[in-house]
C-alpha cells in the first residue's frame, strides 16, 4: 500500500472514531435530557396542604378559607 493510501484510510478512520464519538455523547445527553414532550416543573413548589388527603375533598369555597386561615395565621 502505498503512502497516500496509508493516509487516506488512516483520515477515513480518524473521522468514523471521531463520528461515532460525537453520535455517543449526543446519545449520553438525550438520554439526560428531560423530553420536550413531558410537562415542565413548576418553578415554585406547591404549598404542604395541597398535598394532603383532605385537600382534593374540599370544595372551592372550603379551599379558600383554609388558605385564608393558614394566611392569617402565618401573621401572627
Amino acid at each position: 500500500m502505498s503512502l497516500w493510501s496509508a493516509s487516506v484510510v488512516t483520515v477515513l478512520g480518524s473521522v468514523c472514531a471521531g463520528g461515532t464519538l460525537w453520535w455517543a455523547r449526543r446519545a449520553e445527553r438525550a438520554a439526560e435530557a428531560p423530553s420536550p414532550l413531558e410537562p415542565a416543573k413548576p418553578a415554585v413548589a406547591s404549598p404542604w396542604w395541597e398535598g394532603t388527603s383532605w385537600w382534593p375533598s374540599l370544595s372551592e369555597e372550603e379551599r379558600q378559607w383554609v388558605v385564608q386561615n393558614l394566611a392569617d395565621a402565618d401573621r401572627e
